[in-house]
């Protein structure tokens, strides 16, 4: 086969190969983009789900701050009171 043969023979290829492209994407294309449409919508309601787990962890985070800080002023209240008790019983005797 000679140069222009060959060049003729690829030409052609590529051109079939062009065509059969734009064939599978005009059947195809719309099933394509809705798959990624649909995966599409399917992540953004992950990441919405994760957002407000997130949230949610924060608020249950700081409600446990507080009450962790709740806690450690009725333990001093508490120690400091059986101080003023102790004393007032040593007053006493």
């Amino acid at each position: 086969m000679n140069q222009a043969n060959k060049s003729s023979l690829r030409v052609r290829k590529k051109r079939q190969l062009d065509a059969a492209k734009v064939k599978f994407f005009d059947e195809h294309g719309g099933a394509i983009l809705l798959a990624l449409q649909t995966a599409n919508h399917a992540k953004e309601s992950e990441i919405k789900q994760l957002k407000l787990e997130a949230v949610e962890r924060e608020r249950i985070m700081k409600e446990q701050a507080e009450l962790n800080a709740l806690m450690d002023a009725a333990l001093y209240v508490n120690a400091r009171l059986r101080e003023i008790k102790q004393m007032f019983e040593g007053e006493k005797k």
